[in-house]
């Protein structure tokens, strides 16, 4: 991956090859320290993604915590390379809360990559954080990547959508998905047919910049 900053949202249902894929261009994100979110309560899944123990510091995040400061990711970031936060026994509102603070920590600290898995419920509408999208939207400038995986892109709150531009989509036939493509993405009727298509395993690059663009499945 290159330093130039992205935004991405890497799409597919239980089973494609989403996490997975997510996890592989977190390890090899060409970024000194990176941040990875989850639903996982188990240590094992970091293993699992071929994260090293030494260079990667777990933490479960409960219910009432103080949420994430910018002092707490850079002495995380003098530590390790890898910041893995479970937060999948938050509620709505404290996983809105958690979201901004994270937000606003990684705009202060800059130049690392944010890696959300699960985006479906922690980026929906029912939780959305003004201070996120104003760091997808301002990360750019800071050094900052931010990589969402979901199984429907229909999911991500659409203040969340407008701001990124790249997607890699594993095969969707949800309508729903399909017509968030088609019409704010602008992807052409023969990619979306394509998409649909797709073999297990297989996915395809997009970007909003270039909807007509021809595609070339390819396989993890």
């Amino acid at each position: 991956m290159t330093p130039d900053p992205k935004t991405c949202v890497v799409i597919g249902t239980g089973g494609s090859g989403k996490s997975y894929l997510l996890g592989w261009i977190a390890a090899h994100l060409n970024r000194d320290f990176r941040v990875i979110v989850s639903t996982h309560p188990d240590e094992s899944y970091v293993k699992f993604h071929g994260f090293n123990d030494r260079t990667t510091d777990f933490r479960r995040v409960g219910s009432g915590s103080a949420g994430v400061s910018a002092g707490f990711l850079a002495d995380a970031k003098k530590r390790r390379r890898t910041l893995w936060l479970s937060i999948g026994t938050l509620t709505g509102d404290e996983v809105a809360a958690f979201m901004g603070s994270l937000a606003r920590a990684v705009l202060e600290i800059g130049n690392l990559g944010v890696f959300v898995d699960e985006a479906h419920q922690f980026c929906a509408s029912d939780v959305y954080a003004k201070d996120f999208e104003r760091m997808i939207r301002a990360g750019r400038q800071q050094g900052v990547d931010v990589f969402l995986g979901t199984h429907g892109i229909k999911d991500i709150d659409h203040r969340y959508r407008k701001t990124i531009q790249q997607l890699v989509v594993f095969r969707l036939t949800e309508g729903l998905d399909l017509g968030v493509l088609q019409n704010e993405y602008r992807i052409s009727k023969p990619i979306v047919d394509t998409i649909a298509d797709l073999s297990p395993r297989y996915h395809v690059f997009l970007n909003r910049r270039y909807p007509s663009r021809d595609v070339v499945p390819q396989t993890i």
